[in-house]
């Protein structure tokens, strides 16, 4: 172990040096004298998709930029040495914006924000594998992933999420594949600030919602479109990057053995948390989900076929 912590500290300081090679550019290179060119968020909105790498950018009219990724996770880099779980917070989300960071300590931990888990009887949340498999087409972005806790993949389970990007929202939806029944939850993106953040939800109903807010206004809102049963603003205390408080709009529910399939509505941006009306309705069938917005866009997935892979779950072994 000795020996692995030092080879990792050396790569450690062999990336550090790569963000200083840029001082050794000439001050009249081009680097440093050409005109600064506009920023995504300087012209009107706009998606980009890249599916080489399983990400899709969207940015917002208020600013905000926003990643649905389906292709990293970092599980095959240990960053922490002492965890048994190689992945990272900052690889392994769901998503990510120019406006927000992934939870770290405690928060990472617990592992709400961006992220899809399988409770056990503690309360102990699964974390995601290594990705078996990914695919986007335009604005719909996929991957499979098996549930793991303590470096051990959790048997007879495998979990698919396709995220559906329409203007400043994410629909996002999960086929949840198991041998057993579990509690399921999934976060929003977690708001951060100098001060205890604001929260408006409503725990129940058809539509069971949680909102987030910061002081400038930054508003994180998680919605349950199918399947979802309560909602609730999960908050924490030094474990983010962008400031002493923050929380996390969160959603639960229970799977059943077999296949469970789970829908939620995600936005990030800048408004007055109020609950507007939902753009965007769902009628599943099966494993079939079919998403019609009120702009009149409307997505036709099918979630056990849309992200090829194996379908090889852990199962016990024979000894």
């Amino acid at each position: 172990m000795g020996a692995h912590r030092a080879e990792l500290q050396r790569l450690r300081l062999a990336y550090a040096g790569i963000g200083f090679l840029g001082l050794a550019i000439d001050r009249d290179d081009p680097v440093w004298t050409a005109p600064e060119h506009p920023q995504p968020t300087d012209g009107p909105p706009e998606t980009t998709v890249l599916p080489a790498v399983g990400w899709i950018l969207r940015s917002q009219r208020d600013g905000v930029v926003t990643l649905a990724n389906h292709g990293s996770d970092h599980c095959e880099i240990p960053v922490e040495p002492a965890r048994a779980d190689a992945d990272d917070p900052h690889y392994a989300k769901f998503g990510y914006s120019s406006h927000t960071a992934p939870g770290t300590g405690a928060a990472w931990d617990e592992n709400v924000d961006g992220h899809l888990a399988l409770l056990d009887e503690d309360g102990r949340a699964s974390r995601r594998a290594a990705i078996r498999g990914m695919r986007t087409v335009r604005e719909v972005s996929g991957s499979v992933h098996l549930p793991q806790l303590d470096g051990r993949v959790w048997l007879g389970c495998a979990v698919t999420t396709v995220s559906i990007v329409h203007g400043d929202q994410e629909l996002r939806a999960h086929l949840v594949e198991s041998t057993r029944a579990w509690t399921v939850r999934e976060g929003g993106a977690a708001v951060a600030d100098d001060a205890i953040l604001r929260t408006v939800v409503d725990p129940a109903g058809a539509a069971p919602r949680a909102t987030v807010v910061g002081r400038d206004g930054l508003a994180a809102t998680t919605v349950g479109l199918h399947g979802w049963d309560r909602a609730e603003a999960v908050a924490y205390r030094d474990a983010n990057a962008f400031g002493p408080h923050s929380a996390v709009p969160a959603l639960y529910a229970a799977s059943t053995p077999g296949h469970t399939v789970l829908a939620a509505l995600h936005t990030l941006r800048f408004d007055d948390g109020e609950t507007p009306d939902l753009p965007v309705a769902v009628d599943v069938t099966g494993t079939r989900l079919v998403a019609r917005w009120t702009d009149g866009t409307v997505h036709d997935v099918d979630l056990a076929t849309f992200v090829p892979w194996d379908g090889q779950l852990a199962r016990p072994s024979a000894d």
